[in-house]
């Protein structure tokens, strides 16, 4: 049995040092892209709406046929500034959530910016979920008690429907 308890330690352990070598590398990878996305948001806000972008749209429209008119349309409906503003602050978040270095903390700054959202009955839903799992990592630690009422604060909300 010892044996059996030392291998899952072992493996727990092995988990625990992977996933924080992933983060700490998507971390990096959010420190580099995330800057670059919001000059690129950037970018497309300040030219949106311009007579440039207009024609090029038109050109692209006439040059591709009905399909091209829809792709056109689909990229004018996701490329709005209101689009853009929200995609900007999820990149600053994520980079201030990557410039910290406990994880409870990066929970912590997203669960605020999640609290930012809340509008229905599921985010509020989810929200208090995402209190409950940082609440529980805070220690470093989830025990069994602490996933069983996390669970079951997913069923009683009814957040997976």
């Amino acid at each position: 049995m010892k044996k059996l308890f030392l291998k899952i330690k072992m493996l727990f352990s092995a988990l625990t040092t992977w996933f924080a070598k992933v983060l700490k590398e998507n971390d990096y990878i959010v420190k580099v892209v995330a800057p670059f996305g919001v000059n690129v948001c950037n970018f497309i806000k300040e030219y949106n709406g311009s007579l440039l972008v207009t024609e090029l749209e038109t050109w692209a429209a006439t040059l591709g046929g009905p399909w091209a008119k829809v792709a056109v349309g689909f990229i004018q409906s996701f490329l709005t500034d209101a689009t853009m503003d929200k995609i900007i602050i999820a990149l600053n978040i994520a980079d201030n959530a990557a410039s910290t270095d406990n994880v409870p903390d990066k929970l912590t700054l997203i669960l605020n910016y999640v609290k930012t959202l809340e509008n229905d009955k599921k985010a509020v839903a989810w929200t208090t979920i995402s209190a409950m799992i940082t609440e529980a990592l805070s220690d470093g630690n989830v025990t069994w008690q602490e996933l069983y009422s996390i669970v079951k604060g997913i069923y009683e909300t009814k957040s997976n429907a």
